[in-house]
């Protein structure tokens, strides 16, 4: 039976496909709201990964990560002129399973995406690319220097910044959250904003700006 998660959606099983250089490649499924603990053993040694994942693996290729829309407000002028360009809440702190569901939105706003750079500090894993749609997406670490932000770089335009909301947020604090960061004329880098509109004690037009927000 699948399981609900808490934003309402059937819990789902995504496949990850490790690629060990010409060496082979192994796949395993697992549900999309469990974390992954692998090992690899060679010999009597074991290391986990991610410990040794820049070494070992080449591509983790995720499919069906989840059913769920991803949670995005973007500017609609997408004008650049403001510090972000839009915001992003995802479920998890999960990678794997958020990225296929961003890109693809991404893909259908802006234009394909082909690279997407994080603070890694956030984030439970770093893959270096990730396989979605037949493509394959690169993914850089050494990114934005505020944690809740990454850049996107696509066919679209040069840059798209977005705010990072973290999962735990409040479904009221994360909706206004990214309708400052979607305002054309927004002045704030990601943390900075966020800890305005926790502080704020109306953020009822942030609100309102963001009813068509999708929160999937």
């Amino acid at each position: 039976m699948a399981r609900s998660d808490p934003a309402g959606g059937q819990a789902q099983r995504r496949s990850i496909t490790f690629r060990f250089g010409n060496q082979g490649q192994a796949t395993i499924g697992v549900p999309s709201h469990l974390s992954v603990d692998i090992i690899v053993r060679v010999g009597s040694v074991e290391q986990r990964l991610p410990d040794i994942f820049r070494r070992q693996v080449d591509v983790m290729d995720v499919t069906a990560a989840t059913t769920s829309e991803a949670r995005i407000q973007l500017d609609s002028t997408l004008s650049g002129k403001g510090m972000l360009d839009g915001g992003w809440w995802p479920y998890s702190t999960d990678p794997l399973a958020e990225l296929p569901a961003l890109i693809a939105a991404l893909d259908a706003q802006v234009g394909t995406v082909h690279r997407i750079t994080f603070n890694k500090t956030l984030w439970q894993s770093t893959p270096r690319r990730i396989a979605v749609g037949g493509r394959t997406v690169r993914l850089g670490w050494y990114g934005p220097a505020d944690i809740h932000e990454l850049s996107v770089s696509g066919a679209g335009r040069d840059r798209l910044d977005l705010l990072v909301v973290p999962p735990d947020t409040g479904e009221a604090a994360a909706v206004a959250a990214m309708a400052a960061a979607a305002r054309g004329n927004n002045g704030s880098h990601g943390t900075s904003l966020l800890k305005a509109e926790e502080t704020s004690d109306g953020g009822s037009a942030a609100r309102t700006d963001a009813s068509s927000a999708t929160l999937g």
